[in-house]
């Protein structure tokens, strides 16, 4: 994440938001082509990776939810994907192996909220009755949840577009949102 991002700070009511989200959709018993939307990610594309400027803290949050899911039942145990937040050297591996590092969740503040949204997490599945919530999750995340892209033209100031969409001066506008939909991965190919 570029520095001008602020660290991650969901708490636990956004996280549990979010898994009951999931969770409705799938008791809801979706068929194979239905898909649960999260809000749109702006990205950048750089030759390094991918500079998120909106969406960090969703997509933060789903990776600490596959992250959880693969330290309990070993499903997929690729690289998958990662994350780095520009002013935490060390967030890329913090997260990476997030469930054994609890004895780093105070060196510093990132890592404080990262791992208390890990610990979150655990402890909605923990009380989930449902005894294969666990698998339930895994599928509606790799199968059924999207994200709407939205790729910036290379020549756009990030930095410019954050704060018009976090300081609420200037919002995405409903054409914005319309042509991420058209350009998002999914409605091309």
């Amino acid at each position: 994440m570029p520095g001008y991002q602020r660290g991650y700070r969901w708490t636990s009511l956004q996280i549990t938001e979010l898994l009951e989200d999931i969770w409705e959709f799938h008791n809801m018993d979706p068929n194979k082509d239905d898909v649960y939307w999260l809000q749109p990610i702006v990205v950048k594309r750089h030759e390094e990776g991918v500079e998120v400027i909106d969406g960090q803290q969703r997509l933060t949050t789903v990776i600490l939810i596959v992250k959880y899911i693969q330290s309990i039942i070993p499903l997929y145990q690729g690289q998958g994907y990662s994350i780095r937040y520009e002013t935490r050297k060390d967030s890329e591996r913090f997260i990476a192996d997030i469930q054994n590092k609890e004895e780093r969740r105070n060196d510093n503040i990132d890592f404080y909220h990262i791992y208390q949204a890990y610990e979150t997490i655990g402890k909605w599945f923990k009380e989930n009755p449902e005894q294969n919530a666990l698998l339930y999750i895994w599928q509606r995340l790799t199968d059924q949840v999207k994200v709407l892209w939205y790729e910036l033209d290379y020549q756009y100031d990030g930095i410019d577009l954050f704060t018009r969409i976090n300081i609420g001066k200037i919002p995405l506008t409903n054409a914005e949102l319309i042509k991420a939909l058209f350009l998002s991965k999914n409605n091309l190919g």
